[in-house]
């Protein structure tokens, strides 16, 4: 998470599940964003089974991924966006739990 923007941050959760995140922020600023879901996998860990991610994909730059991945760009006016609360963090606290920091993004 503290390299260039764009990079993709793959790591291994619960020592099953790879989990996809592009880095957001400066190099050193362990900025990044989890990426959730796609059509026809739901959850983080489904999506990197259905795309065929691993570790081999963590610290390539996104712009180098060719056709193995890439984000389209879609107008915002074609997006509508919800926010919920998040999943799976019962050890947070009550005033975490609650925040709508959960974004769906459905066409």
């Amino acid at each position: 998470m503290y390299s260039d923007a764009g990079t993709l941050y793959v790591y291994l959760c619960y020592g099953i599940h790879w989990m996809l995140n592009i880095v957001t922020g400066e190099r050193g600023d362990p900025q990044a964003v989890l990426i959730r879901a796609c059509e026809g996998a739901e959850g983080p860990g489904r999506l990197t089974k259905a795309l065929g991610i691993d570790r081999s994909f963590n610290g390539k730059a996104l712009s180098d991924c060719g056709d193995a991945l890439w984000i389209e760009d879609v107008p915002l006016a074609d997006v509508q966006v919800s926010a919920s609360t998040r999943i799976g963090i019962g050890y947070a606290s009550p005033e975490d739990q609650a925040k709508l920091w959960r974004y769906i993004l459905q066409r």
